[in-house]
């Protein structure tokens, strides 16, 4: 068990049992209580004492117990606790309460000295980290009732991950390539931005997310598991900064506070953000049907060509003809159709596809985007059942081509079996068959077949054989919680 209050660190402590032991540096107590406040609250002379070592570093242990009733003595608050290498042994730092100004006095803020939940900080480079961490930590952590974890990426983008801790990133967005030149306003929710560097400004509301406005600027986006600030708010740790700080943790423990009314809203948000992206592609589609038609004139002379020359592959160049001609007669089933494909996708109803939405990339046409679940590859010389993970997959519907960027893992930076560093495909028979379906708006479709080129590798292909590097496992594991 932990060392008892008021009793010499004579040994190590050792865990029993489901005690939870908390461990902190002797150096930080030392930094923030005086010798003789130290030996008081322990209950012992410090030239007396030994102390145990825990993961290279002098060490006091406590159980929760002791823990709460050293805090009372010393006065001190946790400001970080987070996770050590041994089970059952949890890392603590302790600090003097911050001295914040009097408006954190705010009823949002719990001044219990002790956090139920774990909270670590990542990458920090700002000032006064201690009332930041401070704030947050008594705002969001009975609210969230899990770990967060806190970083500052410094106007570098992080990918979301809808799973494991709540992340706060400060500087941040989750959009990849997103430019960072947006200079915040002089002021937000009247308080003065103290740093105006710099950052991000997303182009319109995500699928999975509700953006923290004050006027037109998008302070925050907040999405399930994470929260991105779009500016450096953690650069001087003033008290305007800490002032916005507060305001934006009011506005997220109200939306999160009632975990049924917050899917509710994010439910209402999904909806409208599909509504918005089927109304804008399917004008885009009418506008460029004419274009895309006199574009695709020498295919529909080719295919007639086919059709006259080649009599064995009648049915592929008459159903080629057909394609064409009705995209050009009648773009209006063309968007109907392709309105019907899009939200059944929207609604996660095709086998293995999470995800669906449209990205800008500067052309006439946006790409779609498609997110998939796990997906596994058996190696038909071997029986094994490869992991290749989670991939996004582009369609670029102008180009009629298709992109597979895995979001799990890229072993020696490769894809996939039968894709390069950058995520193209060698499509060998297919390609054909995947160039007309999205040249004729049939996701679905495309989306099909890109999935089965992913699960049908031949291993005797030089980059089939890139299924080799990715592991090996289990069906049934597949299906286990994690």
């Amino acid at each position: 068990m932990a060392v008892t209050l008021g009793m010499p660190a004579a040994r190590p402590f050792s865990v029993v049992g489901d005690d939870r032991v908390f461990v902190t540096e002797i150096s930080l107590l030392r930094e923030e209580l005086s010798r003789a406040k130290l030996s008081e609250c322990i209950g012992a002379d410090l030239d007396e004492m030994r102390w145990p070592t825990f993961e290279g570093e002098s060490i006091f242990g406590f159980s929760e117990a002791e823990l709460r009733t050293f805090l009372d003595r010393s006065g001190l608050v946790m400001v970080q606790r987070y996770g050590s290498n041994t089970p059952d042994v949890e890392w603590v730092r302790l600090i003097k309460r911050p001295d914040l100004p009097w408006f954190t006095g705010h009823k949002l803020l719990d001044h219990n000295a002790f956090l139920e939940y774990q909270f670590q900080i990542g990458r920090w480079d700002g000032k006064n980290w201690p009332g930041v961490a401070y704030m947050i930590t008594r705002a969001l952590s009975p609210v969230l009732r899990r770990k967060i974890i806190l970083d500052v990426p410094h106007q570098r983008s992080r990918e979301y991950a809808d799973r494991g801790a709540f992340q706060i990133y400060i500087w941040s967005t989750p959009h990849s390539g997103a430019p960072h030149n947006h200079r915040p306003p002089e002021t937000i929710w009247g308080y003065h931005v103290d740093c105006r560097d710099g950052g991000y400004q997303p182009s319109e509301e995500g699928a999975s997310s509700i953006m923290i406005r004050d006027g037109s600027w998008a302070v925050a986006e907040l999405l399930p598991n994470a929260l991105y600030v779009h500016h450096d708010l953690v650069n001087e740790g003033t008290g305007n900064e800490l002032k916005i700080l507060l305001r934006l943790l009011s506005e997220i423990a109200k939306l999160m506070g009632d975990p049924a009314k917050y899917q509710v809203f994010l439910a209402r948000a999904r909806e409208a953000h599909a509504k918005r992206q089927r109304e804008i592609f399917c004008t885009l589609i009418e506008k460029s049907i004419p274009e895309r038609s006199r574009r695709h004139d020498e295919l529909v002379s080719a295919a007639r060509g086919k059709v006259a020359q080649v009599r064995g592959k009648l049915v592929a160049a008459e159903r080629k003809l057909f394609g064409l001609q009705q995209s050009v007669l009648d773009p209006k089933e063309v968007v109907r159709r392709f309105e019907e494909e899009i939200l059944k996708l929207q609604k996660s109803k095709v086998t293995l596809v999470e995800e669906v939405f449209f990205k800008d990339h500067g052309g006439e046409i946006p790409r779609l985007h498609a997110l998939t679940k796990e997906i596994t590859s058996v190696n038909p010389s071997t029986g094994n059942t490869h992991l290749l993970g989670r991939y996004e997959i582009i369609l670029d519907l102008e180009e009629a081509e298709v992109q597979f960027l895995n979001k799990d893992r890229r072993p020696a930076g490769f894809h996939g079996p039968h894709l390069n560093e950058d995520g193209w495909p060698c499509l060998g028979n297919i390609e054909d068959d995947m160039a007309g379906y999205i040249g004729h708006f049939e996701i679905e479709a495309a989306l099909a077949l890109a999935i089965a080129f992913l699960q049908s590798p031949n291993p005797d292909d030089a980059w089939g054989r890139n299924l080799l590097r990715f592991p090996v496992v289990e069906e049934r594991a597949l299906s286990e919680p994690a």
